[in-house]
């Protein structure tokens, strides 16, 4: 749930518009990512951004009579180095929910790093937990053909009261040196939430 590959996040975005519920009075979640935070790693104010839309997910075990909803906003960035893809995404319920529920099911669902494949490494830095780490992405070439090749990711997240909120950056090789520090990822994270506050972002089920 911290680490989305872009291609995941893409699939997400299609899941969530075509969802049955939808959310009736909430904030998008574009709004809390601004293009000047993430110009170093080459937004510009024309940066597009797609805002998935909340979709409502399978209930946790752990969080029984609850209901689960997640939105996310996707942003890509083209260059001769090739593509830069940064995921802004939430987690909220509805129904009785209590903060530790919320902790209890984010650590259930989080597997361990030395599960998952490119040797990530992560870091605790107070409330925020980053991870870092490296993978392949198969890219169609111009004769057709589909090569992998490498990108480089920072993903950090946070629980704020019964919301869970993480922030993906994804670079390819060639621009490895653009990728956020967990210290400067985890400042553009909490400026997210920050702005989340600000807003009272929240989440409510849409009548079928």
């Amino acid at each position: 749930m911290r680490f989305l590959k872009p291609a995941t996040a893409a699939a997400l975005s299609v899941l969530a518009f075509s969802g049955a519920h939808a959310a009736e009075k909430s904030t998008n979640p574009c709004t809390l990512l601004q293009w000047q935070d993430l110009a170093s790693v080459g937004a510009t104010k024309d940066m597009p951004m797609t805002d998935a839309g909340w979709h409502q997910e399978a209930t946790p075990k752990e969080i029984p009579g609850s209901k689960l909803f997640t939105n996310m906003c996707a942003a890509g960035l083209k260059s001769e180095a090739g593509r830069t893809s940064i995921t802004l995404s939430f987690d909220s319920f509805l129904g009785k929910v209590s903060e530790q529920q919320i902790h209890d099911w984010l650590k259930a669902n989080m597997p361990p790093a030395d599960q998952k494949e490119g040797n990530p490494r992560l870091v605790t830095l107070g409330e925020t937990t980053c991870e870092t780490g490296q993978y392949e992405l198969p890219v169609s070439q111009d004769d057709g053909s589909v090569a992998n090749t490498v990108e480089h990711y920072i993903a950090c997240d946070q629980q704020v009261g019964t919301h869970h909120v993480s922030l993906n950056v994804h670079v390819p090789e060639a621009n490895k040196a653009a990728l956020p520090t967990p210290e400067q990822a985890k400042a553009l994270l909490e400026k997210s939430v920050m702005r989340m506050k600000e807003q009272s972002f929240a989440v409510a089920e849409k009548s079928s």
